[in-house]
C-alpha cells in the first residue's frame, strides 16, 4: 500500500483508482491559460462521433444518445422531467430553450415523455457547425437550432432555459447567467451544475474518459456558496437534487437547480 493509500480514506482511493488517466486537473489562473494547456473543443472528430450518434438517433437505431453514446432504452432523469411537465402545467405551452444543446439529445431523450404537450417547442442554442447540422440532418417543426439566444427569442417565447452542464465550459458563466435572466423566461433549469464547498470557483482541464473519445478543455468547478449568492434576488429554487455525476476532486458535487425567476 502506497502513501496515498494510507492518506485518503477509502471513498477518494475508489475514485482516483476510477479516473485513472482522465478526470479534472489543476487549479489554472485563467481561461487562457487553461485553453493554452488543453485540446479545446474544436477538435473534428468531436464533432463527427457526435454527428454520427444523432444521425443513428434519427434513424431510429438507437433511442438517443448522451456525449455520443447511443442509449437502446430511454432513460429519464427524473427532477428534468418534473420541471418539463411542471413548466408545461404552469404556462399551458412549452419552449424549451436547450443553451448548449449540441444535437438536441435531450429533446430525443424525453420527446416520448412530453408527446402529448402542444404547443411543443424545442430551441437548440450552440456553435456554429452545430446550428448548420441541425438545420440541414434534425430540424423539423418542433426541434430547431439557432446560433444565439436573440434570435431564438424573435421567432419563439421560450418559457424554460435548460443548461445542462454547458456553464462549465464557457469562459464567462456568470455573464451567461445574467443574460439568461435578461431573457426573462420564466423558468430555469441547471443540470448537473459542479460544486465546491467555499466561494472559490476553481478552473480545471477535464480530461475525458476515452471509452467516449479523446478530449481535454476547460471546466470550472463553483464554489457553492458563491455560486448561491448569484441566484439570490433573481431566482427562486423551488427545488433541488443531488446528480449522480462523480469527479476526482475532493468534496465536489454535482447538483441541478430547477429555479422561478423573479420579477
Amino acid at each position: 500500500m502506497g502513501l496515498l493509500d494510507w492518506l485518503l480514506p477509502p471513498k477518494w482511493r475508489s475514485l482516483l483508482k476510477q479516473f485513472k488517466g482522465y478526470g479534472y486537473k489543476g487549479n489554472y489562473a485563467s481561461w487562457s491559460a487553461a485553453t493554452a494547456a488543453s485540446k479545446g473543443y474544436a477538435d473534428a472528430h468531436i464533432f463527427e462521433q457526435v454527428k454520427q450518434a444523432a444521425l443513428a438517433v434519427k434513424a431510429g437505431k438507437a433511442a438517443f444518445d448522451r456525449d455520443s453514446v447511443l442509449f437502446e432504452k430511454v432513460e429519464y432523469d427524473f427532477p428534468i422531467l418534473s420541471a418539463l411537465l411542471y413548466t408545461s402545467q404552469l404556462q399551458e405551452s412549452l419552449q424549451v430553450l436547450d443553451f448548449g444543446g449540441a444535437t438536441g439529445s435531450m429533446y430525443f431523450q424525453y420527446k416520448t415523455a412530453l408527446q402529448a404537450i402542444s404547443p411543443l417547442r424545442w430551441l437548440v442554442v450552440e456553435q456554429a457547425h452545430f446550428v448548420a447540422f441541425g438545420q440541414s440532418a434534425l430540424q423539423d417543426k418542433t426541434l430547431r437550432f439557432y446560433p444565439d439566444l436573440a434570435s431564438a427569442r424573435s421567432e419563439n417565447q421560450p418559457n424554460l432555459a435548460l443548461l445542462g452542464c454547458v456553464l462549465p465550459y464557457l469562459e464567462n458563466p456568470y455573464q451567461w447567467l445574467d443574460a439568461i435572466y435578461a431573457a426573462n423566461i420564466p423558468y430555469v433549469l441547471i443540470d448537473k451544475h459542479p460544486l465546491l464547498p467555499g466561494i472559490y470557483d476553481r478552473l480545471t482541464i477535464q480530461h475525458t474518459n476515452p471509452k467516449v473519445y479523446r478530449a481535454s478543455y476547460p471546466a470550472w468547478f463553483f464554489g457553492e456558496a458563491k455560486f448561491r449568492a448569484a441566484l439570490k434576488g433573481r431566482f427562486d429554487v423551488l427545488f433541488e437534487y443531488v446528480c449522480p455525476d462523480q469527479s476526482n476532486l475532493p468534496q465536489s458535487s454535482f447538483k441541478g437547480f430547477f429555479l422561478k425567476r423573479l420579477q
